[in-house]
């Protein structure tokens, strides 16, 4: 009987400061894919928070140089998937995109990309945002195919010129805890993300600070850049002492359970983890019309849209959202339904696997 021999495929990190989607994402799929059909390997770009949480699940880690520009570092990764007979590299991000086409190119290594976010949510300064797309625009043409995470993301590629033919929409998957019990004697709003200007949690803080009911508490999680000047919004909205900024939390459901509404008041979004995760443990959500949040949502059956980014609105919708709570509590229930039916995480591992092995050479 011939010995069936796994498919090798790596994945490109160029990594990232903050938890966010992507590292998530990694995790999920490094625990979760079938290690009888693959070998899975992950190549970093530098040492990141996340490689250590990897190498705990016993993950095939290969460390580079973590220089943005690097002809040096091409040449090492090429020589080593030539070497050890990789078949597929994938990659996402700009950078770990412009060093795996440059590698697919030269090496001869199919190239597939999975796609998270959009430049615009990436990336707020304007002359950024407008150099990263550059790149990604002129060295997107080795790419063998692409990995979308929503729908929503998928309509920007085409909308950008890449063929529909080459995009795939993959929802992610999690897995998820059972829900706990709720018995909390003050409702609490809650909202997790990296505090970067895409998440919208000024517009957070302006509309909570109009609710009328002074006994709510909003707990945001997160670390990143605007932290100092989201505390300084809360001070000058008068709201500071109701406002909990409690930092990175590395178990995003023991966060959860101290929350009773959930709020995304992202401006952009690719697909919405954190929502996902909150609708999983039966907590009422509120979104903003951002992006895959409302390919997630389905208004006031498993959560409240806020139709229109504006204060005002927005705290109209939380209202709604508290002011009913025994209404919310059943959105909540069939949130939860809708999410474990799906959004489990090895039938999302499969796919996503099945889908890489698409493109193996």
């Amino acid at each position: 009987m011939n010995k069936i021999i796994k498919k090798k495929i790596a994945i490109l990190y160029s990594g990232g400061k903050n938890f966010g989607g992507i590292e998530q994402y990694l995790l999920n799929l490094f625990a979760n894919y079938d290690k009888d059909l693959v070998d899975l390997h992950l190549l970093s770009l530098g040492e990141w928070p996340v490689i250590d949480k990897l190498r705990d699940l016993g993950c095939e880690i290969n460390v580079f140089n973590g220089k943005r520009v690097s002809l040096k570092t091409i040449k090492q990764i090429g020589l080593y998937l030539t070497k050890n007979d990789f078949n597929l590299l994938v990659s996402q991000g700009t950078v770990a995109n412009a060093y795996a086409r440059a590698i697919s190119l030269i090496y001869k290594i199919p190239n597939l990309v999975t796609v998270h976010s959009t430049q615009s949510g990436d990336y707020s300064n304007l002359a950024v945002r407008a150099a990263f797309g550059l790149v990604e625009f002129t060295t997107r043409f080795p790419t063998a195919g692409y990995i979308a995470v929503s729908k929503f993301l998928k309509d920007q590629m085409v909308k950008s010129g890449i063929s529909d033919k080459k995009i795939s929409v993959i929802y992610n998957g999690l897995d998820f805890p059972w829900a706990k019990p709720r018995a909390h004697k003050r409702l609490i709003l809650g909202s997790v993300g990296r505090l970067h200007p895409v998440k919208g949690y000024d517009l957070l803080i302006e509309s909570f600070a109009k609710l009328r009911n002074e006994r709510l508490r909003l707990r945001i999680a997160g670390a990143g850049e605007e932290l100092g000047k989201l505390q300084a919004l809360a001070f000058e909205m008068g709201v500071e002492k109701r406002v909990e900024f409690v930092g990175y939390q590395p178990d995003i459901y023991k966060f959860l359970d101290s929350v009773d509404v959930y709020i995304q008041s992202s401006k952009s979004e690719g697909f919405g983890l954190a929502v996902v995760e909150a609708m999983s443990q039966g907590i009422p959500v509120v979104v903003t019309p951002a992006g895959s949040l409302m390919e997630i949502v389905e208004d006031k059956k498993t959560g409240y849209i806020c139709p229109e980014f504006c204060v005002n609105t927005l705290a109209k919708t939380i209202a709604l959202a508290v002011e009913n709570y025994e209404d919310s509590k059943q959105i909540g229930e069939n949130a939860k339904e809708f999410v474990l039916k799906n959004f489990e995480v090895k039938k999302w591992a499969k796919k996503t696997i099945e889908k890489y092995l698409e493109f193996c050479k």
